[in-house]
Protein backbone atom coordinates (compact mmCIF):
# COMPACT_ATOMS: atom_id res chain seq x y z
CA UNK A 1 0.00 0.00 0.00
CA UNK A 2 3.28 2.05 0.25
CA UNK A 3 3.84 2.23 -3.22
CA UNK A 4 0.27 1.58 -4.22
CA UNK A 5 -2.53 3.41 -2.71
CA UNK A 6 -0.04 5.93 -0.48
CA UNK A 7 2.33 6.65 -3.64
CA UNK A 8 0.40 5.70 -7.11
CA UNK A 9 -2.44 7.11 -6.22
CA UNK A 10 -1.51 10.10 -4.81
CA UNK A 11 0.22 10.77 -8.39
CA UNK A 12 -2.23 9.04 -10.66
CA UNK A 13 -4.98 11.96 -11.28
CA UNK A 14 -1.69 14.55 -11.29
CA UNK A 15 0.04 12.68 -13.91
CA UNK A 16 -2.96 12.07 -16.20
CA UNK A 17 -4.37 15.69 -15.72
CA UNK A 18 -0.73 17.68 -15.61
CA UNK A 19 1.75 15.48 -18.07
CA UNK A 20 -0.55 13.10 -20.54
CA UNK A 21 -2.99 16.28 -20.54
CA UNK A 22 -5.96 13.78 -20.76
CA UNK A 23 -9.61 15.31 -19.69
CA UNK A 24 -11.39 14.87 -16.43
CA UNK A 25 -14.04 13.26 -18.22
CA UNK A 26 -11.51 10.52 -19.86
CA UNK A 27 -9.94 10.05 -16.75
CA UNK A 28 -13.01 9.60 -14.97
CA UNK A 29 -13.63 6.83 -17.87
CA UNK A 30 -10.39 5.44 -16.91
CA UNK A 31 -11.20 5.16 -13.24
CA UNK A 32 -14.76 3.73 -14.18
CA UNK A 33 -12.77 0.86 -16.35
CA UNK A 34 -10.94 -0.55 -13.04
CA UNK A 35 -14.02 -0.37 -11.02
CA UNK A 36 -15.44 -2.53 -13.95
CA UNK A 37 -12.26 -4.58 -13.56
CA UNK A 38 -12.55 -4.84 -10.32
CA UNK A 39 -16.00 -6.19 -10.27
CA UNK A 40 -15.21 -8.81 -12.57
CA UNK A 41 -12.52 -10.00 -10.39
CA UNK A 42 -14.78 -10.18 -7.51
CA UNK A 43 -17.04 -12.92 -9.53
CA UNK A 44 -13.68 -14.44 -10.55
CA UNK A 45 -11.83 -14.20 -7.64
CA UNK A 46 -13.00 -18.14 -6.23
CA UNK A 47 -13.21 -19.75 -9.82
CA UNK A 48 -9.29 -18.94 -10.24
CA UNK A 49 -8.57 -20.12 -6.87
CA UNK A 50 -10.31 -23.64 -7.69
CA UNK A 51 -8.49 -23.46 -11.19
CA UNK A 52 -4.97 -23.02 -10.12
CA UNK A 53 -5.48 -23.10 -6.22
CA UNK A 54 -5.18 -20.62 -3.73
CA UNK A 55 -1.67 -19.61 -3.05
CA UNK A 56 -0.80 -19.94 -7.13
CA UNK A 57 -4.24 -17.22 -7.24
CA UNK A 58 -2.24 -15.10 -4.50
CA UNK A 59 0.80 -14.42 -6.16
CA UNK A 60 -0.10 -14.69 -9.63
CA UNK A 61 -2.34 -12.18 -9.65
CA UNK A 62 0.29 -9.92 -8.16
CA UNK A 63 2.86 -11.39 -10.62
CA UNK A 64 0.61 -10.66 -14.09
CA UNK A 65 -0.14 -7.03 -12.67
CA UNK A 66 3.23 -6.23 -12.84
CA UNK A 67 4.01 -6.04 -16.27
CA UNK A 68 0.86 -4.41 -16.80
CA UNK A 69 1.53 -1.68 -14.01
CA UNK A 70 4.26 -1.02 -15.97
CA UNK A 71 2.01 0.57 -19.22
CA UNK A 72 0.83 3.66 -17.18
CA UNK A 73 4.18 5.39 -16.58
CA UNK A 74 5.29 4.34 -20.05
CA UNK A 75 1.51 5.97 -21.30
CA UNK A 76 2.59 7.90 -24.48
CA UNK A 77 2.01 8.93 -28.40
CA UNK A 78 -1.49 9.57 -29.92
CA UNK A 79 -4.17 9.71 -27.45
CA UNK A 80 -6.22 6.89 -28.04
CA UNK A 81 -2.93 5.02 -27.49
CA UNK A 82 -2.02 7.02 -24.18
CA UNK A 83 -5.64 6.11 -23.39
CA UNK A 84 -5.17 2.14 -23.98
CA UNK A 85 -2.23 2.31 -21.96
CA UNK A 86 -3.72 4.15 -19.03
CA UNK A 87 -7.39 1.49 -19.40
CA UNK A 88 -5.56 -1.74 -19.80
CA UNK A 89 -3.77 -1.25 -16.34
CA UNK A 90 -6.77 0.18 -14.58
CA UNK A 91 -8.84 -2.41 -15.92
CA UNK A 92 -7.14 -5.56 -15.60
CA UNK A 93 -4.56 -4.29 -12.86
CA UNK A 94 -7.97 -4.18 -10.84
CA UNK A 95 -9.38 -6.61 -11.70
CA UNK A 96 -6.22 -8.41 -10.76
CA UNK A 97 -6.20 -7.21 -7.11
CA UNK A 98 -9.73 -7.79 -6.70
CA UNK A 99 -8.48 -11.71 -7.02
CA UNK A 100 -5.47 -11.45 -4.97
CA UNK A 101 -7.43 -9.57 -2.30
CA UNK A 102 -10.26 -11.72 -1.66
CA UNK A 103 -8.51 -15.00 -2.19
CA UNK A 104 -5.60 -13.09 0.60
CA UNK A 105 -8.30 -12.47 3.12
CA UNK A 106 -10.37 -15.81 2.60
CA UNK A 107 -6.71 -17.17 3.11
CA UNK A 108 -6.38 -15.64 6.74
CA UNK A 109 -9.95 -15.57 7.72
CA UNK A 110 -9.82 -19.56 7.33
CA UNK A 111 -6.14 -19.30 9.33
CA UNK A 112 -7.56 -17.25 12.28
CA UNK A 113 -9.73 -18.04 14.62
CA UNK A 114 -13.14 -16.60 14.91
CA UNK A 115 -12.55 -14.61 18.18
CA UNK A 116 -9.91 -13.22 16.74
CA UNK A 117 -11.19 -12.48 13.22
CA UNK A 118 -12.13 -8.42 14.43
CA UNK A 119 -8.44 -7.53 15.96
CA UNK A 120 -6.37 -9.63 13.15
CA UNK A 121 -8.49 -7.60 10.36
CA UNK A 122 -8.31 -4.61 12.08
CA UNK A 123 -4.42 -4.88 12.68
CA UNK A 124 -3.89 -5.95 9.18
CA UNK A 125 -6.28 -2.84 8.16
CA UNK A 126 -3.89 -0.66 10.33
CA UNK A 127 -1.00 -2.01 8.73
CA UNK A 128 -1.83 -1.08 5.40
CA UNK A 129 -3.43 1.75 5.41
CA UNK A 130 -1.07 2.80 8.28
CA UNK A 131 1.67 3.19 5.37
CA UNK A 132 -0.44 5.02 2.25
CA UNK A 133 0.65 8.40 3.66
CA UNK A 134 4.18 8.23 4.00
CA UNK A 135 3.59 6.74 0.16
CA UNK A 136 1.96 9.84 -0.40
CA UNK A 137 4.78 12.04 1.15
CA UNK A 138 6.92 9.94 -1.04
CA UNK A 139 5.50 10.26 -3.51
CA UNK A 140 4.98 14.30 -3.93
CA UNK A 141 8.73 14.61 -2.75
CA UNK A 142 10.05 12.37 -6.04
CA UNK A 143 7.21 13.94 -7.89
CA UNK A 144 8.47 17.54 -7.68
CA UNK A 145 12.51 16.33 -7.75
CA UNK A 146 11.75 13.67 -11.20
CA UNK A 147 8.62 14.33 -13.27
CA UNK A 148 4.78 12.19 -12.06
CA UNK A 149 5.87 9.96 -14.49
CA UNK A 150 9.22 8.40 -13.15
CA UNK A 151 8.13 8.78 -9.64
CA UNK A 152 5.35 6.13 -10.73
CA UNK A 153 7.77 3.97 -12.91
CA UNK A 154 9.66 4.35 -9.19
CA UNK A 155 6.12 3.29 -7.63
CA UNK A 156 5.36 0.32 -9.97
CA UNK A 157 8.79 -1.12 -9.34
CA UNK A 158 8.41 -0.76 -5.55
CA UNK A 159 5.25 -2.88 -5.50
CA UNK A 160 6.84 -5.23 -7.70
CA UNK A 161 9.28 -5.88 -5.28
CA UNK A 162 7.61 -5.92 -2.50
CA UNK A 163 5.46 -8.52 -4.22
CA UNK A 164 8.13 -10.77 -5.18
CA UNK A 165 8.90 -12.40 -1.60
CA UNK A 166 5.62 -14.50 -2.18
CA UNK A 167 7.40 -16.05 -4.79
CA UNK A 168 9.70 -17.57 -2.46
CA UNK A 169 7.55 -18.45 0.10
CA UNK A 170 5.10 -21.88 0.56
CA UNK A 171 2.31 -19.55 -0.27
CA UNK A 172 2.44 -20.27 -4.74
CA UNK A 173 1.98 -24.73 -3.22
CA UNK A 174 -1.41 -23.74 -1.75
CA UNK A 175 -3.49 -25.42 -3.61
CA UNK A 176 -6.81 -24.71 -1.13
CA UNK A 177 -7.65 -22.93 2.20
CA UNK A 178 -6.54 -25.50 4.91
CA UNK A 179 -8.96 -26.88 6.93
CA UNK A 180 -8.66 -25.56 10.54
CA UNK A 181 -10.05 -26.25 12.98
CA UNK A 182 -12.65 -24.12 15.07
CA UNK A 183 -10.95 -23.33 18.16
CA UNK A 184 -14.19 -22.56 20.60
CA UNK A 185 -14.58 -18.89 22.38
Amino acid sequence: NFFGAGFFGTLYTYYALNELHLSPFVIGLLIGAGGVGGLIGALFAERVARRFGLGRAIVGASLIAIPIGLLTPFAGGPLPLVIAMMAIPQFFGDMLRAVHMINEVSLRQSLIPNRLLGRAGAGSNFLVGGVAPFGAIAAGILGQLLTARYALLIAVIGGSLSTLWLVYSPLPGLREVPGVEEIAS
